[in-house]
């Protein structure tokens, strides 16, 4: 090949490697999220989702995360696991419970307007926990957000955006009863970390 036919080559490798980090670096927040001394392979390039990321380790200090995404199908464990919080949910709350759908506490990497990290307040939550959900109409990023708070006033983050949109009017209501209750915490599948929450949104009659 001649010295041009490189030239050209390795020109539209950088571009590939460029397009590539601009579409899959806000897909994946790790990166932020965990510090370097968390991770045991060092540095990692990837995609993460949902209900899991899968690791291979292509070099002493690189791991690259990838995997097919698609509908999450729960195991035999989690299938257990959700029977017996239903359970639990109905000694404790009897026919006062409504539950509505399960939802992921969004916006739990940032910090708190006291500084407070939003991680350690999820550690310190337990399963059946009544968490409260309260408007922000003079939210300056979103006015129908909705900030998701224990009893004693500490975030743990938001509900996303389409949940609060869709439930913003009903929260506005004197006789509105939903609420959210902790169902579980979310953990890095490599570092058992907390990085995140699931909570039940419900409506609880009194």
């Amino acid at each position: 090949m001649s010295h041009e036919e490189y030239l050209a080559l390795g020109i539209i490798a950088i571009i590939a490697v460029v397009a590539i980090w601009f579409n899959f670096r806000d897909s994946y927040t790790d990166l932020k999220e965990h510090p370097p001394e968390d991770k045991p392979h060092g540095l990692r390039l990837g995609i993460s989702w949902d209900d899991g990321v899968k690791t291979v380790t292509i070099g002493q200090n690189l791991t690259l995360a990838a995997g097919i995404a698609g509908r999450y199908q729960p195991t035999e464990e989690d299938r257990a696991e959700d029977e017996a919080f239903t359970a639990a949910l109905e000694i404790r709350f009897g026919s006062r419970i409504e539950p509505c759908f399960y939802q992921k506490v969004a916006g739990v990497k940032h910090l708190n307007a006291d500084r407070t990290r939003r991680s350690t307040i999820i550690k310190r939550c337990t399963p059946l926990e009544v968490l409260w959900l309260v408007r922000e109409p003079d939210n300056p990023v979103d006015p129908k957000a909705v900030a998701v708070v224990r009893s004693d006033g500490s975030q743990l983050g938001y509900l996303p955006w389409r949940s609060a949109a869709e439930i913003n009017e009903e929260l506005c209501s004197q006789d509105c009863e939903l609420v959210a209750i902790f169902r579980r915490h979310n953990r890095h599948p490599e570092t058992d970390r907390v990085v995140g929450a699931t909570i039940l949104l419900a409506r609880l009659k009194q």
